[in-house]
């Protein structure tokens, strides 16, 4: 029956596949676009992420020419309708479609990574996004090979040969170790910006829209129930439909919610509250009658703000400004103010008196 032009049946229900994977393709193309205009405003510069993120719809644009292969080949139709020359075609396009879907679920994972790792601000922090980030290439890297070896030389892309590796259980490995890396991605934003000096709706947004890679979970699960049950049949070409068009799904949605925290209102919110947490400047001075007279006649160690000065005496006074924008600082004699219109300055003054011998 025609559909809006596209003509499906229920022995051929390829051209859905097509259907789907392009208008995800232009929606994931359109938010890598999104993403880079808004870095572009608010920095003027392009960054490695951005890059990783564009290589990532790239490959889904590989991705896409194979699967429309895979469907001119005979996806959706039964067994029985395929030609010998359409069975070879069929089985070299999965075999390019599964490389690229490997590959570019790496490149977004990457790409929010090395986001995330701009805004590991400690030592203890940074470690745990760059494990995640060799973790994720490490297990890319066996995966990748693994699918390029499924089946025997000189014609590994046969997937229909009894002669490859148990591929059902192979993706069930894969599924487990990028369900753990989704969700690392998903709950380092928690641990990098608890201490964020947000509000704690703004706090939760930016969270929320840092950990959306954890909105791909169902749809792996999705696709391993569905690729289990493909297993179970010698009818490749129909069974193997609702596979790829939850691999479909989960190649380009991942490159779309990579772009999600990249969004403008996101950025702001992020860049306020790490400007809230970081930016401040600290002076020091050792000139005694200084230190005593931020003590006031308070006492330190049982010893007066009226005494004498030591010799060691310090003092310590330190600045912290906060701004909603970019900021246009001046420094007099320690003290950072923001020319930004709606500036807030928060002013914190710590006394340290050290009694030398």
């Amino acid at each position: 029956m025609p559909t809006n032009g596209v003509n499906v049946s229920p022995d051929d229900r390829g051209p859905w596949i097509n259907l789907v994977t392009w208008i995800l393709l232009v929606v994931a193309v359109l938010a890598v676009a999104v993403k880079g205009f808004s870095k572009w405003t608010l920095l003027h510069k392009f960054q490695y992420d951005d890059l990783l993120v564009a290589a990532a719809a790239l490959v889904a644009v590989g991705y896409g020419v194979a699967v429309s292969s895979q469907v001119k080949a005979g996806l959706g139709k039964s067994i029985s309708a395929l030609s010998l020359q359409d069975t070879s075609h069929y089985q070299q396009a999965a075999y390019a479609s599964e490389m690229l879907y490997v590959i570019s679920l790496c490149l977004a994972k990457l790409a929010i990574l090395h986001y995330l790792l701009s805004l590991a601000r400690r030592p203890r922090r940074t470690s745990a996004v760059k494990g995640c980030m060799i973790a994720n290439i490490l297990w890319t890297f066996v995966a990748v090979v693994s699918v390029a070896f499924q089946c025997p030389f000189p014609r590994p892309w046969e997937l229909f040969s009894p002669r490859c590796f148990d591929q059902s259980a192979f993706w069930d490995a894969f599924a487990a170790v990028d369900i753990s890396l989704d969700m690392a991605c998903a709950i380092l934003p928690i641990y990098l910006l608890r201490d964020l000096q947000l509000a704690w709706n703004r706090k939760f947004q930016v969270m929320a829209s840092l950990a959306t890679r954890a909105l791909l979970v169902p749809i792996t699960v999705t696709r391993l129930v569905y690729l289990n049950n493909a297993s179970k049949s010698p009818k490749h070409s129909m069974v193997d439909f609702p596979v790829v068009m939850a691999t479909t799904l989960h190649v380009y949605l991942s490159v779309i919610v990579t772009c999600i925290p990249f969004i403008k209102p996101v950025m702001d919110g992020l860049q306020t509250g790490i400007l809230a947490s970081n930016v401040h400047t600290t002076t020091r001075t050792r000139e005694p009658s200084l230190a005593l007279s931020w003590l006031k006649g308070s006492s330190t160690r049982g010893t007066s703000a009226g005494s004498p000065g030591w010799p060691g005496t310090q003092t310590q006074r330190s600045f912290a400004t906060v701004a909603s924008g970019p900021e246009a600082a001046h420094h007099d004699r320690g003290l950072s103010i923001s020319s930004q219109d709606g500036m807030i300055i928060k002013e914190t003054k710590t006394v340290t008196v050290q009694i030398g011998s």
